[in-house]
Parts: C-alpha cells; structure tokens; sequence
C-alpha cells in the first residue's frame, strides 16, 4: 500500500526537474591560476559578493576537465548591473583577468537544493555550497494503519448511496465519506445515514450539494443538536475538531473548503479528480496560508481502484 501526504506545491522546486537535476542558470566565470584563487575570492567578497551576484548557493570555485579553475562572478544581469561599480573597476585595473571579455559563460543550478538527491546531481553542473537543510520529516503517524479498513468503510458507504440516489457524474457527489473521532472512538458518520435521514425530511435525494464530505459534516451537526436536545452542555469543540475523514474520492473544492470550515483534522482519500479536486489535484485548499485552520491530507495509492466501478 502506497500512501502520499498531499502538500502545497514547494516554490523551491521550480529550479530542478522531476529526476533530481538542476535546471541551469547562465552566469559569468573567470579562468583564474590555483595560486591565485583564493586572493581573487577575498577580494570578491567586498567588490562583487556572491550574495549579490546571485551565486551564493553555490561555490565560488570549480576546477574544470582541463586543469583550470573557475571562479563564478555572478548572474549575467546581476554582473551588468554590478560591474559598474567604483570598487569592481578597481579590482580589474589589478585583476585583468575579471574584465568582461575575458569572462567564460557557465551554467550553474538556478536554485539551492531542496533535497539530498538535488544536492548530489545538482553537483555534477557546479558544486553547491551547502547540503539541503535536514527539518522534521512528516509522518503518517498511526494513518497508514488505518487506511485500509477505513477507506473499505467508505466504499461500503459509497455504494450505499447508490442505493439512495441516482449516480452522479461528478467527482466527490459520487463517492462515499466516514467521519471518524480516533481519539474518543465514538460511532463513525457517514454519508449514507445523513442522507436517508434527509431524505425521510423531504429532501431531494440528488440534491446537488450533497456531496458525500458535506453530508458527514451535516451528519457531525445533526448529532450535536441532538445531544444538546437530550440536554447536553454544548460541545466546547467546534463541529468536527479533531475528527479524521477517508473518503473514496478527492473532495471538490466546495467540499475541501466545507472539510476546512468545520476544522477537521485529517483527511484520506482514494481517487483524484483532477478537474475538481480540492486537496492537491486544482486546489490545495488544506494548505492555504490565508486561512485560520489547516489539516492534513493524504492520497492513497494512485493505482487504487474501487470494488465495482467508479
């Protein structure tokens, strides 16, 4: 069993490719002498510093098939914007080796490496300066536990409401949800309950916003009115605090946006939809910084399929 956290797109990745290597940025080198190396870096470091050349991802110096070294100056537009200046002028009349037409155009990556694997392939273009920061590494925790039997809960469900309504063609509508508490273990919700119980109230059974994640949600309400009808204080934990959901497809934006609205805590799903899925497929809503709640989010094995049909 296959099991992906579902994440915001990294920017940090717009510099390298899918396999791990870079993507090249054009800059400007100077061929230098060994010996001279290491005072033409000293005297870089107050004319033209890497940090303004663009270039402090990476290491000043490469030594290349031939024997020479090179020593990277900057970005071609940083160099244009920067060689002007009074203290690079200076540096030339010592280093005539730094002039413009003396300088060799070479590609580096175009960012720091997100990666170990970026860092070891990114090399072979020009050697980075520093290995990718090692953070907290996520971890499904006890979710790749529990993703089988309730991602089977949810495909029950789901057939259930194929029993309660016509199929629907779009996304999540079809699917099947379970809204679960694992640290109270109260009974689980699901779409199908919610939705006869609707349906005996008078409520059209294909009504079009009754998505499966949105018919837990209400299921999660209908349960508190009722404890706070049997006189119940009301709950101090706002609607699905706390509460995982596993649902056969990708919830739609809509109901991505429903799911984040009543503050649950994680999500799994089976199927993406790639039109108009909410968590990773057209829309990361579970990561929006513009928000006051984020969750978590996975997607089961993308080969997955479910027991009869779609």
């Amino acid at each position: 069993m296959m099991l992906e956290e579902v994440t915001a797109p990294d920017p940090r990745l717009a510099g390298w490719r899918d396999d791990a290597t870079p993507i090249a940025m054009r800059c400007l080198a100077a061929v230098v002498e060994p010996k001279r190396a290491s005072g033409l870096i000293r005297a870089l470091h107050d004319a033209l510093p890497a940090s303004r050349g663009g270039v402090d991802h990476v290491k000043r110096v490469k030594r290349g098939g031939d024997g020479a070294l090179r020593v990277v100056l900057a970005t071609v537009e940083a160099f244009e914007a920067a060689s002007d200046s009074n203290d690079y002028r200076a540096l030339v009349q010592q280093r005539p080796e730094l002039h413009r037409d003396a300088l060799t155009v070479v590609d580096i990556p175009a960012q720091p490496p997100v990666t170990r694997a970026h860092f070891e392939r990114g090399a072979a273009l020009w050697p980075l300066a520093r290995p990718p920061a090692q953070g907290p590494c996520a971890t499904p925790d006890d979710v790749g536990e529990t993703v089988p039997r309730r991602l089977a809960d949810a495909d029950a469900d789901r057939r259930a409401l194929l029993r309660i309504r016509p199929p629907s063609t779009t996304g999540c509508s079809r699917g099947g949800a379970v809204l679960y508490d694992p640290l109270t273990g109260c009974v689980p919700l699901t779409a199908a309950a919610e939705l006869a119980e609707l349906v005996k109230e008078g409520a059209p059974g294909d009504h079009p916003l009754l998505h499966a994640p949105m018919l837990v949600v209400r299921a999660q309400a209908r349960r508190q009115r009722d404890k706070r009808a049997e006189g119940a204080p009301p709950s101090e934990a706002y609607l699905c605090t706390g509460m995982d959901v596993a649902l056969t497809h990708e919830p739609c934006i809509m109901c991505a946006m429903a799911l984040l609205h009543s503050r649950v805590r994680r999500v799994v799903y089976g199927r993406r939809d790639p039109a108009h899925g909410g968590l990773g497929s057209v829309e990361s809503v579970h990561t929006l910084e513009s928000t006051n709640h984020r969750f978590r989010a996975w997607r089961h094995d993308p080969d997955w399929r479910l027991v009869d049909g779609d």
